[in-house]
């Protein structure tokens, strides 16, 4: 069973499914321009301009995670008594975007 959707919400699908593709297309330039930074620093730490003030850093994170393979492996009896399943709604886009042109 669908929902017919009006010309205003298929306008909001529209709508929903370029600023999707606007945000992949931003995050790859992010993530090419991270790419470069960190290249172009190197071991070091930090990036200044050539007046010398400071433009980029790096922060070294540590975070602590279960590594839930290896965790089930050895201990199967203990990871079906903690194993929790989430259920989420995940809006999909189905039309195929307008070419603007």
């Amino acid at each position: 069973m669908a929902v017919v959707l009006s010309d205003e919400l298929i306008e909001a699908v529209r709508e929903l499914q370029a600023l999707r593709i606007q945000q992949s297309q931003m995050r790859a330039r992010e993530n090419k321009l991270r790419e470069q930074l960190m290249l172009a620093l190197g071991e070091e730490l930090r990036g200044i301009t050539a007046s010398g003030t400071p433009a980029v850093h790096v922060e070294i994170q540590h975070r602590r995670k279960i590594d839930r393979g290896r965790l089930e492996a050895m201990f199967p009896e203990v990871f079906d008594k903690v194993f929790e399943e989430a259920i989420s709604a995940v809006l999909k886009v189905d039309l195929v975007p307008e070419t603007v042109g």
